[in-house]
């Protein structure tokens, strides 16, 4: 998508940046997919971080505050939201999740996941006796009763040490949980080396509860560690691999070696890229990491001011290692662009066939976080078409819109962990309209002019699969809501009574459709 540019007459060279960014990021940013905001709830403290991680499955949503004060300064907490509380696409508050005995520091809702009726909430720096090494507490949907989401189960390490920042990060599926700790130091003695963090693998029993079955240190997992810690700061499950992205690269390992109970050093092998799709030859190191139904998805960043890229690999296997599938880049074209996507990639969802990847700029400077989504395309050669920009409707300088990201059929959700006047974040809920609304054969489509068309010049043109002459439409809203029949006199439709958003027309009778934007 391109931006334009104006000359503006401005008095200092930073407000002249700072203006043209404004409008480059406002002509981009145009979406018309319905949006939800989700404020801190009630109590939220400032400075809270509402919005810093969050998780989606089906109906349910889990979103993160690390640094709320609720009892004692930085307890941190998690709050559970409905698609249908309070009414259709609502998302309503309904529960607080709240584990036993939470004290000061414990940044509980660091990192979020929900999995199989499952909330899994980390608190990495929540002390053990007076130690600060941190937690990963399991809620189940329905103990207690039918959603009551009560308090399952509370996961410590069995080698504890202070400021090991157990639960970082952590990734799950099925019954497997893998917990980072990046602050383990294999020898504490040693003040001059930053020590090598240890991933820890745990497996659910019969009885619901999880036991720790194996721990492997970073220096023994990478065959290099030039940057410490060397496990990678991210994670990712699928199809009985467990891949690690960091800045040591990207390397993935048989995820049933972490199910074994037993210890010794484990090498996990490099995932070897090709040159393909514009994929620059010397990743720097890679961010964000999002896996789902055998495919994972991988960001990658390099110096300078090369855009950073999100690879995506498909026949993962432990046997063969993932293969690489396709690319997809920012949407994005100008020299101001490091600026615009600052933070791409780091973090990223995946459901299905399609990827969110959060950009929340600069936290202080650039105001103007997004959101990137992408549909898997096998007509494209790259694989994954650029589907939508999301921005909020309300972007403040600080807001960090896209620090976080769900994605869950039609719904994709970013966290603005920086909004607000006192810092408490907020969240926001994106439907993507079209979904559900069947286009037909694309080389029998509708074609539509101008598009995106605007308000005042009062109509559109379409032309028809096998001529203009006696046609009609059947429009859909943006919310797939039918609106009515639309007679098409000599191709033109009148717009002037609909406002502005998406529609889809559909020929009457016939699969032929074409979506199309009206502009204010």
């Amino acid at each position: 998508m391109a931006r334009t540019f104006c000359c503006l007459a401005v008095p200092t060279l930073r407000t002249a940046v700072i203006a043209v960014v404004a409008i480059a990021a406002g002509l981009a940013n145009a979406q018309f997919w319905p949006q939800v905001v989700i404020e801190a709830p009630n109590g939220t403290s400032s400075g809270s971080r509402f919005g810093s991680a969050m998780a989606m499955e089906g109906d349910w949503l889990l979103i993160g505050a690390p640094s709320m004060d609720d009892g004692a300064p930085g307890t941190g907490a998690a709050f559970l939201f409905n698609r249908y509380e309070g009414g259709e696409n609502a998302w309503g508050f309904v529960k607080k999740l709240e584990p036993p005995a939470l004290q000061a520091g414990s940044a509980f809702g660091s990192a979020v996941e929900l999995s199989d009726g499952r909330a899994f909430v980390s608190a990495p720096g929540e002390p053990w006796t007076v130690l600060p090494v941190g937690a990963v507490h399991v809620f189940e949907q329905d103990l207690g009763g039918t959603d009551q989401w009560e308090h399952r189960q509370r996961i410590m390490p069995a080698n504890v040490q202070a400021g090991m920042e157990f639960g970082a990060t952590f990734s799950v599926r099925n019954d497997l949980l893998v917990v980072n700790s990046p602050r383990y130091d294999e020898d504490p003695t040693d003040q001059q080396l930053v020590g090598a963090g240890l991933i820890i693998g745990f497996i659910r029993e019969s009885s619901g509860l999880y036991s720790e079955r194996r721990s492997v240190r970073g220096d023994s997992l990478m065959p290099t560690c030039a940057y410490r810690p060397c496990a990678g700061e991210r994670t990712a499950l699928v199809n009985g691999v467990v891949m690690f992205a960091g800045r040591n690269g990207l390397y993935y390992l048989e995820s049933g070696i972490l199910q074994e109970q037993s210890s010794g050093p484990v090498q996990a092998s490099p995932v070897l890229l090709a040159n393909d799709f514009g994929i620059p030859p010397d990743p720097v190191w890679y961010t964000g990491i999002a896996a789902a139904d055998g495919v994972v998805v991988t960001c990658m960043r390099t110096t300078g001011f090369v855009h950073p890229r999100a690879v995506s690999f498909a026949e993962v296997d432990a046997q063969d290692g993932p293969h690489q599938e396709g690319v997809m880049h920012p949407d994005s074209n100008t020299f101001l662009d490091w600026w615009l996507d600052g933070g791409w990639g780091e973090a990223m969802d995946m459901h299905g066939d399609v990827v969110a990847v959060g950009a929340f700029g600069h936290p202080t400077f650039t105001p103007l976080g997004h959101v990137d989504v992408y549909v898997r395309d096998e007509g494209v050669a790259e694989r994954w078409r650029f589907l939508q920009r999301i921005s909020p409707s309300d972007p403040a300088t600080g807001d960090m819109f896209g620090y976080s990201v769900a994605v869950h059929g039609d719904v994709v959700a970013a966290g603005a962990p920086g909004a607000g006047y006192d810092n408490a974040g907020r969240a926001y809920v994106f439907t993507d309209p079209t979904v559900g609304v069947e286009e037909g054969y694309r080389e029998h489509n509708l074609v539509v002019h101008p598009n995106p068309a605007r308000c005042g010049q009062g109509h559109v043109r379409i032309r028809f699969p096998g001529g203009n002459a006696g046609r009609t439409v059947l429009l859909h809203a943006q919310d797939g809501a039918v609106m009515g029949l639309y007679p098409v006199q000599d191709g033109v439709l009148p717009i002037d009574a609909l406002v502005p958003g998406m529609y889809l027309a559909r020929s009457q009778g016939t699969s032929a459709c074409a979506r199309f934007i009206i502009l204010p």
